[in-house]
């Protein structure tokens, strides 16, 4: 009723949740904070259309605003996951993130050592690729951890760890083609084979 509401929406705010109703008041609230970023975001694309980041920031706020409308969702139909898979998932990806940052790093400092500009650019960019798609892993999970037991977050959830998977293996790929050193290969295939047990474990909490 109206008169309760303000009392409601206090004690969501503090944190209490008297009738089950945060994760509902948590996915309006990522709604919401998706809109508003997501018309900043327009805003600045279309004052700087040639601008690559403006397009990267628009393309990221509207992702955001997808993968928030998702959990709502989710929180709607009361799909919500224990708080052990939560936090179970959630660490997976930041361990997914950091490992393949490391990768990235190690790639990009090898390839000053590669003569071809060509195949060096080649490795930089997918280095860049690859870093991006852990660093959106770990956005899509955070994100729609708690709701893993609709289909639909489940299934994002997934794709962008396979993601992380596929551009992994196209770094590795676009080094070893490059003729990187054969050490620094061992050692990059080392971190990777790592990281693919925190995939697991990610894919395997879903």
């Amino acid at each position: 009723d109206r008169m309760a509401a303000p009392w409601r929406g206090a004690s969501l705010a503090e944190g209490k949740d008297p009738d089950g109703e945060m994760p509902l008041f948590d996915g309006a609230k990522q709604v919401a904070d998706a809109v508003a970023k997501l018309l900043k975001a327009s805003k600045d694309a279309s004052l700087n259309p040639s601008d690559p980041q403006a397009k990267e920031a628009l393309r990221t706020a509207q992702e955001a605003l997808k993968n928030a409308g998702t959990y709502l969702a989710g929180a709607c139909n009361g799909l919500l996951a224990d708080s052990g898979t939560h936090k179970l998932l959630l660490e997976s990806a930041k361990l997914i993130a950091a490992a393949t940052n490391g990768l990235c790093n190690m790639a990009e400092q090898n390839a000053a050592n590669i003569q071809d500009p060509g195949k060096r650019q080649q490795i930089q960019t997918a280095a860049k690729s690859a870093n991006q798609a852990g660093l959106h892993n770990l956005t899509v999970t955070e994100v729609l951890a708690p709701a893993v037991l609709d289909p639909s977050c489940k299934r994002q959830i997934v794709e962008s760890a396979k993601a992380v998977q596929s551009a992994n293996a196209f770094l590795l790929a676009s080094a070893k083609s490059a003729g990187m050193d054969p050490n620094a290969m061992d050692r990059m295939q080392e971190m990777a084979s790592a990281m693919a047990d925190s995939i697991g474990q990610l894919l395997g909490g879903t």
